[in-house]
């Protein structure tokens, strides 16, 4: 016996429209923006292009790695690996605004530029190369398996790097809006 699919009916003109216009629909245009931002491909033709890669898949790695030895150990909540899931969402999310952040922010008597975003995304490169570095060698010498894995720095920089995405989400100097005091 075969099996056919249902076909679309066709629609008068009469007949309403049941499709979502997400140009007026808030909740689609978020669920949009949100996958554009996070799904968004890597552009190793610029240096800062090449920073967020080594940020994002570095943290990933990392991320991977400790998600696996808190699913591992016995004496770590389960609920704990929801954190490196959550920690790789926010903080693709946020470097995804400090990749995109173009001109000059005020906060009060301070300019910000592009060079201050080119220079934090690449220490941001590059202290996820060094933390990469620091992992492999707490897994050839079995101390991570004693708990020594160097995670304070990526929460370090996962500290530094949710202000700095919260100043490039700000407008542009000139543009108005919000600002800060």
């Amino acid at each position: 016996m075969p099996i056919t699919l249902p076909t679309p009916a066709t629609t008068t003109p009469s007949a309403p429209s049941t499709t979502t216009n997400t140009s007026t629909n808030p909740p689609a245009v978020s669920v949009t923006g949100l996958k554009t931002r996070l799904f968004r491909p890597l552009d190793l033709s610029t240096a800062r292009g090449k920073s967020v890669a080594a940020t994002v898949v570095l943290r990933a790695v990392a991320n991977l790695v400790h998600f696996i030895l808190a699913g591992l150990t016995r004496s770590t909540p389960s609920w704990w690996c929801l954190y490196y899931v959550l920690d790789q969402i926010v903080v693709t999310y946020a470097v995804s605004f400090i990749a995109d952040a173009r001109g000059t922010r005020r906060i009060g008597p301070v300019a910000v530029g592009e060079r201050f975003f080119d220079l934090f995304l690449g220490v941001c490169g590059v202290v996820h190369v060094l933390y990469m570095g620091v992992l492999l060698m707490c897994v050839v010498s079995y101390a991570i398996f004693f708990g020594v894995t160097g995670g304070f720095v990526l929460t370090i920089a996962g500290a530094a790097i949710l202000p700095v995405a919260v100043l490039a989400a700000m407008p542009e100097d000139g543009e108005g809006g919000l600002s800060l005091p």
